[in-house]
């Protein structure tokens, strides 16, 4: 799958529908400033990824202080021209509902 046009802006509901194609199913892409762009990590990444996930997951878990999460696209409301795809976020509100499909909104730390 090509990636769109570059020369554009995408909106993020034109991002959804591209990432909900099938062909595009076990990729990753963001939308960042209006361009989809496509994330690749390599082992590196994966290890140093692990190595300071695992410390702040026990962290937040020892103190019950929030949830710690990778990889899960986020959007902030208002933005229509970008959904990150962070490598590690810290979401400090716990009480609200795992999402099982799309974008989380809000503050991210």
């Amino acid at each position: 799958m090509v990636i769109p046009d570059k020369s554009r802006l995408y909106t993020v509901d034109e991002f959804e529908e591209f990432i909900a194609r099938p062909e595009n199913s076990d990729r990753l892409f963001e939308l960042i400033e209006g361009e989809i762009v496509e994330k690749v990590p390599a082992l590196e990444h994966g290890v140093v990824l692990g190595n300071i996930f695992g410390p702040v997951w026990n962290f937040t878990r020892e103190r019950g202080i929030g949830r710690v999460a990778q990889d899960v696209r986020h959007r902030v409301p208002g933005d229509e021209h970008n959904a990150r795809l962070p490598d590690i976020a810290c979401y400090a509100d716990k009480s609200k509902p795992l999402i099982s499909r799309g974008a989380t909104r809000g503050k991210v730390a």
